[in-house]
């Protein structure tokens, strides 16, 4: 299960707990945003991190563009 954001997952893991499902070993759960909090529990939450000050970048200059018309389209993120 992928959740929307770390907060989530967390959440989620606990609910899948108290409902008695095993997590990892029944149910697998990845979020998003790289959040320390998951760091503090027993079992290890996968999580993807995000480059935000890109991603924003990014949206600006695509904004930009399309004021101005030189641009148009989707702009990737790159490491």
């Amino acid at each position: 299960m992928v959740a929307v954001n770390d907060k989530t997952a967390i959440q989620l893991m606990k609910a899948a707990n108290l409902a008695g499902v095993e997590v990892p070993g029944k149910l697998s759960i990845a979020g998003f945003d790289n959040l320390q909090a998951g760091e503090v529990f027993d079992i290890p939450l996968t999580t993807i991190q995000q480059n935000f000050y890109e991603m924003g970048a990014s949206a600006a200059q695509l904004v930009l563009g399309m004021i101005s018309k030189k641009r148009t389209g989707i702009l990737l993120c790159q490491n």
